[in-house]
């Protein structure tokens, strides 16, 4: 039992999710030219899906996955529970459910300024440099490829009067 940590059994949860994602990244429906193609719909997410099981696999190989000496009993007893994983789940239904509204940039913007504040990060200015140019540049990388995200129902109000 001294060699199951919570490294280890999160290595492993990382395996199946990311397996999991792979077998369903096959399913993607391709179009008729894009079969024969090297790059296409599949190749991105079974990508992601390889390289998060070979560091899923090396969470669960690695000799010395923790610096803790909690076995996962411990864990799972409440021990070293925290709230931050339900912040942040509370953060992306918040995210989901103002998306529409305030847009992409705003909402995004304020989820990963919060998001840094409920991780424990407290270098004020790397966060808001971070949270803004992050997607700021995805805004512009995404209308640069002809893509169109909704700005919201905030901004074309403000845009509209």
């Amino acid at each position: 039992m001294k060699y199951i940590t919570l490294d280890r059994v999160s290595g492993l949860v990382f395996v199946l999710i990311s397996g999991t994602y792979g077998y369903y990244a096959q399913q993607i429906p391709l179009d008729f030219f894009s079969e024969t193609e090297f790059f296409n719909a599949r190749s991105l997410p079974s990508i992601i899906a390889v390289l998060g099981v070979i560091i899923g696999g090396f969470l669960l190989i690695s000799p010395k996955a923790s610096t803790q000496t909690n076995a996962v009993s411990e864990g799972i007893s409440g021990q070293s529970v925290s709230a931050k994983p339900l912040l942040l789940v509370g953060l992306i239904g918040c995210y989901a459910f103002l998306l529409p509204w305030s847009g992409f940039v705003i909402t995004t913007v304020a989820f990963l300024w919060l998001a840094f504040l409920v991780m424990g990060e407290r270098r004020w200015s790397r966060m808001t440099i971070v949270a803004i140019l992050l997607p700021v540049a995805f805004q512009w990388l995404m209308s640069s490829l002809g893509i169109y995200l909704d700005p919201g129902e905030l901004w074309t109000g403000i845009i509209s009067d």
